[in-house]
């Protein structure tokens, strides 16, 4: 269709820069589930998937939400909790991967915690 001057846009340029758009949101895509695994490690289909925020009051309490989540684990809940990580993993992005995977965030805290 022509524009007010009267040339037509040419339709080959449109599809190709769709394409390149296209291509390049696939790409994206693909890394950040690579970023994604790499640090959450492979979540199973048709789980759901649970993160866990805790204060870090004390060993006692660590150790607490650490049985915690085995035991959601044992009922078949994907857990993401930073005991589980892999040396090396920024908490940062785990915490940021987890929450936006994760189907809902449980945050645990004590009497002593603090905002």
């Amino acid at each position: 269709m022509p524009d007010e001057v009267g040339y037509e846009k040419p339709k080959i340029a449109e599809v190709s820069i769709e394409n390149i758009n296209e291509n390049k949101v696939k790409q994206y895509d693909a890394r950040k589930r690579l970023l994604e695994e790499s640090i959450l490690g492979m979540i199973p289909e048709g789980h759901p998937v649970v993160f866990i925020s805790y204060s870090w009051d004390s060993p006692e309490h660590k150790v607490w939400v650490a049985k915690f989540a085995d035991d959601l684990t044992s009922k078949g809940i994907y857990v993401l909790f930073d005991d589980y990580l892999d040396s090396g993993t920024t908490l940062p992005m785990f915490m940021e991967y987890g929450i936006e995977r994760s189907d809902k965030v449980l945050i645990i805290g004590t009497p002593k915690y603090k905002v």
